[in-house]
């Protein structure tokens, strides 16, 4: 290396610390391979400031160690001039001095990768949420589907299952509504001893083109519905009997015979 100032050859002290021009007699610091000017106070000797360093007289001979003022004044004027400042920034190490700017990049190449592995993570786990709560409502949806489903077609099963039982009446005996349930009696023609038709509890019946000719023709009770649809009710006692809560609906019916009403019974339609 030669001085930045005059291209003179230069020295270097006994510790490397420092060097200097031979020619222009200037002090350089030697931090981290590159040159520094040092500033040598006011008032302070050059050489008596380089000796303090390490190096040797003009004359190249010894040098006398200069009085104590001069020597403290020398050595805090060194100091200044070697002074640097280490600091952390997020956890990086800095090295800052009049030499430069050191920065521990291996800390910080680690702390970039922790981010990017919480980025990936967070993504990851946001994914995974995403495809748990969509499979979630989907499976909700299905279920809700699947539930209304069965009860629509259970109902419906119930509901041939009436009519199929209610189909097979052949008219010669009584026939007993279920206490629950929704049937009905098509195009039946029946000739009973005794009662044709018996509802109570909730039962819902509908008798639709049925001719009956029985003592009885209909006795309703419970909170029996009864809806005659066309056809003919005859009956030697009563035609329509009805009583409790139950009500009788005729709907273009022949009805034949005495009625019976007793408690809230009610028939309509006629």
């Amino acid at each position: 290396m030669t001085c930045p100032a005059c291209a003179g050859a230069l020295e270097t002290s006994p510790n490397g610390s420092y060097a200097r021009c031979k020619a222009c007699k200037a002090l350089y610091m030697t931090y981290g391979g590159n040159l520094t000017p040092v500033q040598i106070p006011a008032g302070t000797d050059p050489e008596l400031f380089a000796a303090g360093v390490g190096f040797a007289g003009a004359a190249g001979g010894p040098v006398l160690p200069p009085d104590p003022m001069t020597a403290t004044r020398n050595a805090l004027a060194a100091r200044a001039a070697n002074m640097g400042v280490r600091a952390k920034v997020g956890g990086v190490q800095i090295d800052m001095s009049r030499g430069g700017i050191d920065v521990d990049t291996s800390r910080l190449q680690k702390n970039i990768e922790r981010k990017i592995d919480q980025k990936i993570s967070g993504w990851i786990f946001g994914c995974i949420f995403m495809v748990f709560f969509f499979g979630l409502v989907t499976l909700i949806i299905v279920s809700l589907g699947g539930y209304i489903f069965y009860e629509a077609t259970s109902g419906g099963s119930a509901g041939s299952a009436a009519v199929a039982k209610a189909a097979a009446w052949d008219g010669s005996s009584t026939f007993v509504c279920p206490a629950n349930g929704a049937v009905t009696i098509e195009d039946v023609t029946a000739n009973v001893t005794g009662t044709a038709i018996k509802a109570g509890g909730n039962c819902d019946l509908t008798l639709d083109g049925v001719n009956i000719t029985a003592d009885i023709g209909i006795d309703a009770g419970g909170n029996a519905t009864v809806t005659i649809k066309g056809g003919s009710i005859t009956g030697g006692t009563n035609s329509i009997k009805v009583g409790a809560n139950a009500t009788v609906v005729v709907n273009g019916a022949t009805i034949t015979g005495p009625t019976a009403k007793a408690a809230n019974g009610s028939i309509e339609g006629m």
